[in-house]
């Protein structure tokens, strides 16, 4: 079960250092070009002003410099007598990626804002969350967070995996320099612990 554990353990500290270091690089493309995937179509439900008609809800996610979007927005006249359109994508596929222009953030939010009936927006240390009703009535929403913070959240398990290493090979260089119960460096004091007050197996006196 130990073992087990220990492998999961490195898994995830892998998975959360390659996450860490793609962030990284999105962060720096993110200076000179702009991303974004669109997916959908779900939740096709009738259109109250156009009778016929269906709306349809999709994904929005776009990186642009500074930090990232991610919004779920309604799309009106997805559907209708003739025709029903299966997602964004070039061939109706479920998903579609771009390189926007501008302030693609900034377009996003005021999407899912709507036409600001019933709208909220608040931020805090960087994260920004807007939401509203469109003019059909259908709530809309889109969260935005700066780069560091997904940064910082990958990147605690490698550092404390690097921590672990480095602990471990300082026990194994000073063998037994180190006091069994606090760790404390005893080369200069190998009777007794001066932190703890543990006498050393073996010594005199």
């Amino acid at each position: 079960m130990h073992r087990l554990t220990r492998i999961l353990l490195n898994f995830a500290t892998a998975l959360s250092a390659a996450l860490c270091i793609a962030t990284i690089a999105l962060w720096f493309r993110g200076h000179w070009s702009a991303d974004q995937i669109a997916a959908g179509y779900w939740d096709y439900r009738p259109r109250v002003t156009d009778p016929g008609y269906e709306n349809a809800s999709m994904l929005l996610a776009v990186h642009a410099r500074g930090g990232s979007t991610v919004a779920v927005v309604c799309r009106g006249c997805v559907a209708g007598p003739t025709y029903r359109h299966t997602g964004p994508g070039p061939g109706e596929r479920h998903w579609a990626y771009d390189q926007p222009t501008g302030d693609a953030r900034e377009f996003v939010e005021s999407w899912a804002q709507g036409a600001g009936r019933n709208s909220t927006r608040w931020s805090f240390a960087g994260v920004r969350y807007t939401g509203g009703l469109t003019r059909t009535g259908e709530r809309s929403w889109a969260a935005s967070f700066p780069d560091w913070m997904p940064i910082v959240a990958a990147g605690v398990l490698p550092a404390c995996g690097l921590l672990r290493r480095a602990r471990r090979r300082l026990r194994r260089d000073c063998g037994s320099r180190v006091c069994r119960i606090c760790g404390y460096d005893l080369r200069a004091t190998p009777e007794r612990c001066p932190e703890c007050g543990t006498v050393v197996a073996g010594a005199s006196g």
